[in-house]
């Protein structure tokens, strides 16, 4: 781990495990919100390209955090699978990928649908908090995804299940990458 993120990097690889303990005993609710508080205060925005070189790179979640640095959807994934490992459902779960208005780009950010059938509730690292689907009305969901399943929106966020996921070759490269990816920069310890 250290030779692949630096000290700072697996420090905060420990960090996360720790946090992940702290937060396994609290209410789902709770557990929603300390994730997506944590990952959005202790990990830097910073594109693929300076980060790691390519255009368009999904880090795994140890690489996000190693790495201490990622783009929307690395946040957003890290987040998914915080909340999976900690027992959400994952048909309560989706990532979505959508348009932001005033962003100039695409963007992804997770969406928490309660098993009540509630509006969905959004993760996402534009936001330090956690707001229901309605308040955020500058968001064009396009399409949204999980470890099964890939929606088509029909509107805001109602979808319409269209395929397995296992044909979302991007999703699919996360999914089963076991060799971590070294980062072109060393970010240091964000304390």
């Amino acid at each position: 781990m250290i030779d692949t993120y630096g000290t700072a990097g697996a420090v905060r690889v420990e960090q996360w495990q720790e946090m992940m303990q702290y937060v396994s005993p609290l209410p789902l609710m709770e557990q929603l919100h300390q994730v997506n508080h944590y990952i959005n205060d202790t990990q830097r925005e910073m594109n693929d390209i300076q980060l790691w070189g390519q255009e368009d790179y999904w880090a795994t979640v140890v690489e996000f955090i190693g790495a201490g640095a990622g783009d929307c959807e690395d946040f957003a994934i890290a987040k998914y699978w915080a909340l999976r490992t900690l027992g959400f459902d994952d048909n309560d779960l989706r990532l979505i990928y959508a348009q932001v208005d005033g962003l100039g780009t695409y963007h992804i950010l997770l969406a928490f649908y309660p098993a009540d059938g509630g509006e969905p509730l959004l993760l996402d690292s534009l936001s330090k908090v956690i707001v229901p689907a309605s308040e955020r009305n500058d968001i064009r969901p396009v399409f949204s995804f999980n470890i099964a399943h890939i929606w088509v929106n029909k509107n805001r966020f109602t979808a319409e299940s269209l395929r397995s996921s296992e044909q979302f070759s991007t999703w699919q490269s996360v999914l089963s990458r076991q060799t971590l990816k070294r980062p072109l920069i060393f970010i240091g310890a964000t304390s």
